[in-house]
């Protein structure tokens, strides 16, 4: 089983929260300590060298490492070539890197090309998530809904669905999740968000929406 994870895609909202859901399953099984957040650094991290780092008290650890091939704002935060280095050799048992670069990777480039090798060979676990399409953004939405212990009508999920798209038809799910959030404070004591709940309270990210 390889212990490199690697979260990437446009759709952040729910690779943050698949991340989120992962660090909160590993601490209860391995203790408090067991997961550590790398920091922001001006030098470029080593999994050579991180992996070695396993405390006396946490035997199991769990690196999340964000933005490993850097962005507009930052440079790489790991040393790509260490990477994929560590990457082909023999990995510790003890030591598990989570590694989320926000947005896409671009596939063009050489390092990437070997990192996709790489898990093509089974060396390291991808998760790509990209935004949800039409069919996939109610399921989404009911989901959301159902924290706030609330259903949501078909229409109104359609209707929703759309008035949270990108410009090409697919789900922004943050503009959805905070949607639901507002619908869900305004519909307090309601069991079900109906299609006159949305119209009322959520402002169509595209304006010819404000038509259908």
């Amino acid at each position: 089983m390889p212990n490199i994870y690697f979260f990437h895609g446009p759709d952040t909202y729910r690779a943050l929260k698949t991340l989120n859901e992962w660090k909160r399953v590993f601490e209860k099984k391995y203790g408090p300590g067991s997961v550590r957040e790398l920091p922001a650094s001006p030098e470029p991290y080593h999994l050579s060298e991180l992996s070695g780092g396993v405390s006396l008290f946490n035997r199991v650890t769990l690196n999340v490492i964000q933005n490993p091939f850097g962005s507009a704002e930052a440079e790489p935060a790991l040393d790509i070539d260490d990477f994929l280095q560590y990457g082909q050799g023999e990995t510790s048992a003890a030591n598990h890197f989570l590694l989320w670069q926000r947005g896409s990777l671009d596939k063009r480039l050489n390092a990437v090309k070997s990192v996709l090798a790489l898990a093509k060979s089974g060396k390291i676990k991808i998760y790509e998530y990209n935004f949800l399409s039409a069919e996939e953004a109610l399921p989404f939405i009911a989901s959301e809904f159902k924290k706030y212990v609330l259903k949501i009508k078909h229409d109104a999920g359609q209707k929703l669905s759309q008035y949270t798209a990108t410009p090409d038809g697919q789900l922004d799910t943050w503009a959805a999740a905070n949607a639901v959030s507002v619908l869900a404070g305004f519909a307090a004591g309601a069991n079900e968000i109906k299609i006159e709940d949305v119209d009322a309270v959520i402002a169509p990210g595209n304006p010819e929406d404000a038509f259908l």
